[in-house]
């Protein structure tokens, strides 16, 4: 069976577990070389090491909602980052005043259903208030889903919880809706000093996601 993988690396401006010492989950990349049932699928894909922002892969003016607005030039490409800021910066939107403005990507390609995903992601630095966060999403009309990865540093108690959950809130298949799920894990620093791998192996029967190859 063909299997499909994705990676990123990113620089986001986004019953309980923890994650610490144990065995290691294998994951599709084995030291940065790709198992041999794996297909890395180049369209979904991005080292970000070029000198721009390739837009034929990547969305930026993508539709507002929530407290803020999203603004291409609140995205950009550094030392092979995509870096993506949240700005003070006051303004109106749809008769309501707002302060803050912030970057966003979302691909282009074509949806995929199962597979590995994952990104490498320091967030961003200010707490509380800004929430990397790292999603599959889809809204249409007869079919909306959302798996979370990660959202870093969203809880004002402390930063050293990730969160990763699940919503079906659209899905002719499943006659019981919505459904969400929500977990949590404890993570041993700070989501803000340092890259860690945030991932997702998605199949038929379950999902499981890990932060630096370990499960949580």
């Amino acid at each position: 069976m063909t299997r499909f993988l994705t990676v990123a690396t990113l620089l986001l401006a986004t019953a309980a577990s923890a994650v610490g010492p144990g065995p290691e989950v294998p994951s599709p990349l084995v030291r940065d070389t790709l198992q041999a049932d794996w297909v890395l699928l180049q369209t979904h894909s991005d080292e970000f090491n070029h000198a721009a922002l390739d837009h034929a892969k990547w969305q930026v003016d993508v539709p507002h909602w929530g407290a803020w607005s999203w603004r291409s030039y609140n995205v950009g490409i550094a030392d092979g980052q995509l870096l993506l800021k949240m700005v003070a910066e006051a303004h109106e939107r749809d008769g309501k005043e707002l302060q803050y403005t912030a970057g966003i990507v979302r691909s282009r390609a074509d949806p995929i259903r199962y597979g590995y995903l994952e990104a490498r992601i320091r967030a961003a630095p200010r707490w509380p208030g800004v929430a990397s966060a790292f999603w599959l999403f889809r809204n249409r009309p007869d079919y909306w889903t959302e798996i979370d990865v990660v959202e870093m540093m969203q809880r004002e108690s402390t930063r050293q919880i990730i969160d990763v959950s699940l919503y079906v809130l659209r899905d002719p298949a499943i006659p019981q809706l919505p459904v969400r799920i929500k977990d949590h894990a404890a993570v041993a620093w700070d989501p803000a000093e340092d890259f860690h791998v945030y991932s997702c192996l998605w199949d038929a029967k379950r999902i499981r996601q890990y932060v630096d190859g370990r499960l949580i």
